[in-house]
């Protein structure tokens, strides 16, 4: 049977801290509305690192080359996106 007082306290030492991961984005999607709120929102998270948007294909490949992205979001269907 575990038993404490009301004087125990389990306090976390805030001075360890754990490393922190940054997600490396490029953001691709030709619809305006969508690409900057999905900007918005990516931009919020502390973890994340959004290093380009871009709008049609041609973009997208050439932030991926200069940046080496770690994930590549974009939007689906058929769009300026698509190379054929």
């Amino acid at each position: 049977m575990f038993w404490a007082s009301a004087d125990v306290r389990f306090v976390p030492n805030r001075t360890a801290s754990l490393p922190t991961v940054t997600t490396r984005f490029v953001l691709a999607e030709d619809s305006y509305l969508m690409r900057e709120g999905l900007r918005s929102m990516l931009d919020l998270a502390a973890d994340i690192e959004l290093l380009a948007t871009c709008e049609d294909y041609d973009e997208l490949m050439e932030a991926v080359e200069a940046h080496e992205p770690a994930v590549v979001l974009t939007g689906a269907g058929r769009s300026r996106l698509d190379p054929w």
